[in-house]
């Protein structure tokens, strides 16, 4: 059943240009972002009952600002691994056997850094970094008769940062964080392995140092086999020197705080449709469905959700709120109804994505269900609460083109494709208003 007509087309369309032109990219927590969020703000009035403007303050650059540590601890604990050569300094290296397990730790503490700030949304390190403030706009459209339901529609305003390692390797990136990752576990192994070694065994130098004799005298002499080609150098700082190139890779051109993406499709298309559903709720009233319309700030950190979730959380367990959030719906990507995040530790409510497929079947528009394979929403917030809450998105080829690259701008939305979000929107909140 389509619910709308080409004239929401224009007025999304419309949106997403005024935005894009009248405030360029919209770092978080920065003028632009805020006086984006103003002027949905304004737009809502028109069509929602009432509009409330949250302020809250974070730590953005909390949430990434700590991932160019790596490169230093990683430098670090190889350096301090690499003990055998002291005594090129006059220095007995059985002097310095604790300094490899130090390597270790430092590694381990930046895995744990890298848990809680990204995938478990902590602010662990938030405060090394400066405070600032931005805010969320919420909308409220009252139902026909009593509000016995409670349905959220959200989007946010901030564009992100530049993945430049997507932007110029595609899928190739993934094989260099890949590598990253393995180069910095497998220095904090050895560096913990080099540590029991010694106790167990004395300094084990210039052999690998495990706890098994034998085992160390068959990488000794392999070792000794390759040194020839390298001269003075073992093989194993060969190999964790090329690890040190991909780990600066992932590092320092992984996310470039220095340039933005315009934020075209992620996400001004998905505000663009939750204003679309604004205007058609506004003349079209659930029986007994209040919606509320919400445009966050600070996405890109996943700070603005957060404190949605902490401000309204009581009200939202109590009357069970479904939440969906729109991302990346103007390009031509396949529609899917988000189970979970895996980055974030998410697993988003089975009822809540599947009315958005069934929502799909009835407006004629294939909504897939699955999991996001990489990044996640604001939706993660909400689910990590046990609020039933799922993410309305396009994945496939063309959202990795444009997703946190130069490529996200106006001339790569399409209207038409925000309008099928929209209509799956619409027939979304229509199901959730039928349901006993």
């Amino acid at each position: 059943m389509v619910r709308t007509d080409e004239s929401y087309e224009k007025l999304m369309f419309d949106y997403v240009k005024n935005i894009c032109e009248e405030f360029g990219p919209r770092e978080h927590c920065s003028p632009a972002e805020v006086e984006a969020l103003k002027k949905t703000g304004k737009i809502l009035e028109e069509y929602c009952d009432s509009v409330e403007v949250e302020e809250y303050e974070c730590h953005p650059r909390g949430f990434l600002g700590y991932i160019r540590w790596f490169i230093w601890f990683y430098v670090a604990a190889l350096l301090l691994y690499w003990t055998d050569w002291a005594w090129w300094l006059g220095v007995n290296p059985a002097s310095l056997w604790f300094l490899s397990i130090l390597g270790a730790a430092m590694i381990a503490f930046a895995f744990t850094v890298l848990f809680l700030q990204l995938m478990y949304l902590a602010e662990f390190v938030d405060p090394v970094f400066p405070k600032k403030r931005s805010l969320n706009v919420v909308g409220k459209l009252k139902p026909e008769g009593k509000a016995e339901r409670l349905v959220i529609l959200g989007g946010h305003v901030d564009s992100a940062y530049e993945f430049t390692l997507s932007s110029k390797f595609g899928r190739g990136s993934y094989v260099i964080m890949v590598a990253g990752i393995v180069a910095s576990a497998s220095l904090m192994v050895m560096a913990a392995l080099k540590f029991i070694g010694v106790l167990l065994m004395g300094y084990p130098a210039p052999s690998w140092p495990t706890p098994i004799p034998a085992l160390n005298t068959i990488i000794y002499q392999f070792s000794s086999v390759l040194k020839a080609a390298f001269g003075a150098f073992d093989i194993q700082l060969v190999l964790w020197l090329v690890g040190a190139v991909f780990v600066f890779l992932v590092s320092y051109f992984f996310v470039n705080t220095r340039r933005l993406a315009l934020g075209a499709n992620d996400d001004l298309a998905g505000v663009a449709a939750i204003i679309g559903a604004a205007k058609y709720l506004s003349q079209n009233r659930p029986k007994r469905t209040e919606v509320w319309i919400v445009a966050f700030g600070n996405e890109e950190s996943m700070r603005g959700s957060k404190r949605f979730v902490e401000k309204h959380y009581r009200e939202l367990a109590e009357r069970r709120a479904y939440t969906v959030n729109v991302e990346m719906v103007g390009c031509g990507s396949p529609l899917v109804a988000s189970t979970a995040e895996p980055m974030f530790l998410a697993k988003h409510s089975p009822e809540v994505y599947e009315l958005l497929a069934e929502a799909g079947k009835v407006a004629g528009i294939p909504v897939k269900v699955g999991a996001m394979p990489f990044g996640g929403t604001d939706s993660a917030n909400f689910s990590r609460k046990g609020l039933p809450a799922s993410a309305l998105l396009r994945i496939g080829k063309e959202t990795e083109s444009l997703w946190h690259t130069p490529k996200d701008t106006l001339e790569n939305v399409d209207a038409g494709k925000i309008r099928e979000a929209l209509e799956v929107l619409l027939e979304f909140v229509n199901l959730v208003d039928k349901k006993k």
